[in-house]
């Protein structure tokens, strides 16, 4: 009985070891690479898009891995577009007075990001990614999430605006 309860003891400890190595070698296994897959888009020549993160002075880890993501997204995946003006980022601390309008602006309720088209200069219509707390847990969905409201987004701009311009000209030959 003696030799049979060190044999089970044994067996035992060799299981939890077992277990505990398999843990250790998930935890530390590569993760899974984030693709940057965003879907090509156009504005008009007069149009910039700008993204905005906004931000307080204090600012958890969670405020700063969503800053980071976006960061991460729009240079991976647009950084052409940056380096051209048609896309503008911009990092705006809301707690600061020359600041604090873009909370009426945009109808602010928490520290979030928002797409912007600015046309001839002037502000035209925003979307507010209200999802990126939701998501910031899974990078790669937050990735997609921000791509698919840019895309989207600047479908329906251009839309609008070429309804603009045909309204436009008909008025003006009408």
């Amino acid at each position: 009985m003696n030799a049979q309860s060190n044999i089970t003891k044994w067996l035992l400890l060799l299981a939890v070891l077992a277990s505990l190595s398999l843990v250790l070698l998930n935890s530390h296994a590569a993760p899974k690479a984030i693709t940057y897959n965003a879907s090509a888009f156009e504005l008009n020549e007069n149009q910039v898009l700008n993204v905005y993160y906004f931000h307080g002075n204090a600012r958890c880890n969670t405020c700063k891995r969503i800053e980071k993501y976006t960061v991460e997204a729009l240079e991976q995946a647009y950084s052409e577009q940056m380096t051209q003006g048609q896309i503008k980022l911009n990092i705006i601390n809301l707690e600061t007075a020359e600041n604090v309008h873009f909370i009426q602006d945009f109808q602010l309720t928490s520290r979030s990001v928002v797409i912007q088209i600015e046309q001839d200069g002037e502000p035209a219509q925003y979307r507010r990614l209200d999802r990126v707390w939701e998501l910031v847990k899974k990078h790669q969905a937050f990735n997609d999430y921000i791509y698919e409201q840019i895309h989207s987004f600047t479908q329906e701009s251009a839309a609008t605006a070429s309804q603009f311009n045909v309204n436009t000209e008909s008025a003006a030959h009408g």
